[in-house]
């Protein structure tokens, strides 16, 4: 696997953990090498995902709400906690199932606790009904979160609660989620599981890749 270094421009920033036949295992391995380089790596002039999120869990909830219990799943280092805790967000999980990545995020003081698994098809150490918001940046790509593992999302988060998160418009091309992932949330609405508040298209998402914001209450 090719040595893991910080770029110099938003174009050269292409990582070998976004591929279709990565391993659970060399998927974790990597991410925990890759640690405190990827906070320069995916730096805020080339990873706006986190804002995005935040903003949208803001509209939903109001500003400084922190009675609203949030998992962010697929943590990295925190860059989505830290701007859900710049609107005023304190009560937030962490599911993420690099230790590399936890200790670099748990240096923050963000998370109230650290959950060290993969969000695949049933994650069992997650009780259901336990989250008022689920909130996921940067999970859906290839190799990580697979469409099955919405339904397991939804279990997660009690009735109106909210599941908010983001993926870039060229990974509806990808393997994992063409002509999959539209499909599946669209089935589970048909049967009552939860409903699209917002689907929204976003600039600049990642890496100068636009992405789409989805929404969507818990029914």
């Amino acid at each position: 696997m090719p040595a893991i270094t910080s770029k110099e421009t938003p174009e050269d920033v292409e990582f070998d953990v976004h591929r279709e036949d990565i391993s659970a295992e060399e998927l974790i391995e990597t991410y925990s090498k890759w640690g405190e380089e990827y906070e320069q790596d995916l730096r805020p002039e080339i990873y706006l995902g986190p804002q995005y999120i935040a903003q949208h869990v803001a509209n939903v909830y109001g500003k400084s709400n922190s009675d609203i219990k949030i998992l962010d799943v697929a943590a990295g280092t925190g860059f989505l906690g830290q701007k859900l805790l710049e609107q005023g967000f304190t009560n937030i999980d962490a599911l993420e199932p690099s230790q590399g990545m936890t200790q670099v995020a748990s240096k923050k003081q963000i998370y109230n606790q650290f959950i060290c698994e993969f969000l695949r098809d049933k994650n069992p150490i997650v009780k259901d009904d336990t989250y008022d918001c689920l909130v996921c940046c940067g999970g859906f790509v290839e190799g990580h979160i697979p469409c099955s593992a919405i339904k397991d999302m939804i279990r997660m988060v009690k009735p109106g609660g909210h599941i908010c998160f983001v993926i870039c418009e060229e990974a509806f091309w990808k393997k994992e989620y063409k002509d999959r992932l539209e499909p599946e949330m669209q089935q589970l609405e048909k049967e009552g599981r939860w409903k699209k508040v917002v689907s929204s298209r976003v600039e600049k998402y990642y890496n100068n890749k636009d992405g789409i914001v989805y929404v969507h209450q818990v029914l």
